[in-house]
């Protein structure tokens, strides 16, 4: 695997790499999260690219205690109180997915994020 990668590296030493361009983009703001189109060109290669971001809450709880206590509520009620004791934890989790095709589909993917994003 190393030579592979050493190989590779000395055979594009003289040539030289450059970013693809950019071109176009939008952003879709949604309930969902956020949709980002980019059209993107590459040596004279055109390159559509969605990406959307969906942000989440990983919630851990892990008690450590539960207790209940009964007690009289008058007229022949009782009044429940619960006591849960733990180690809670949220943690804020941002998950990105990206989809790149070839060709101009910027207007085509622009509307399709609004029509997604709209329901």
């Amino acid at each position: 695997m190393i030579g592979i990668v050493g190989a590779a590296m000395m055979a594009s030493a003289g040539t030289a790499f450059a970013a693809p361009a950019l071109r176009e983009q939008a952003v879709v703001p949604g309930s969902g999260g956020a949709r980002y189109v980019a059209m993107l060109s590459d040596r004279g290669q055109d390159f559509t690219a969605v990406c959307g971001d969906r942000a989440g809450v990983d919630a851990i709880f892990q008690p450590e205690a539960v207790s209940w206590n009964v007690a009289p509520a008058g007229k022949g009620h009782e009044r429940v109180t619960e006591d849960v004791r733990g180690l809670e934890r949220l943690v804020p989790v941002s998950v990105e997915t990206c989809r790149v095709n070839a060709g101009d589909h910027f207007d085509h993917a622009v509307r399709q994020a609004m029509r997604q994003h709209a329901s």
